[in-house]
């Protein structure tokens, strides 16, 4: 998907991966506490849900990037 910029997006990844770490247990561990095991589930399935608009319009589509892989 990203053909010029692969350390970025590998960088990126592994950034988001780390926040994803760090962030997990401090919103999962009040989330258990208020709601029981099932919360942090259907929350996670909330976020997901909303940020599917986010990333439709972040990502680019392969047509894109196949035509700049062309030039």
């Amino acid at each position: 998907m990203f053909p010029n910029d692969i350390s970025k997006a590998a960088g990126f990844i592994e950034m988001v991966a780390g926040i994803g770490l760090v962030l997990g247990p401090v919103i999962g561990s009040p989330l258990y506490k208020w709601g029981g095991f099932p919360t942090s589930f259907y929350f996670c399935c909330a976020y997901y849900v909303l940020t599917i608009p986010l990333l439709y319009l972040c990502v680019p589509s392969t047509v894109e990037t196949e035509k700049q892989v062309e030039r």
